[in-house]
């Protein structure tokens, strides 16, 4: 199974809601994977990346945080956000 199904089958199971340090290298190396980095996916959206890397590790948890989190990871499953 690739990663981008991986974490697509993750994501829709609930499973990485409250993000880790393994959900921020899933989402850096997918993205890498597309030719693009998460700090280049960043600059693109117009987000923080410090915010981003806190999102994904789980530092950061309300709404909007996990509302980030599910984006970040579509865009590293190949969804094209």
């Amino acid at each position: 199974m690739s990663l981008s199904v991986t974490m697509k089958v993750e994501m829709m199971s609930g499973e990485i809601h409250a993000g880790s340090d393994t959900l921020l290298l899933q989402v850096r190396g997918a993205l890498t994977a597309q030719g693009t980095s998460l700090s280049a996916w960043c600059r693109k959206k117009g987000v923080d990346r410090a915010h981003a890397h806190r999102v994904l590790k789980g530092a950061t948890n309300g709404k909007k945080a996990r509302d980030l989190r599910e984006i970040l990871i579509a865009a590293a499953s190949g969804d094209g956000r």
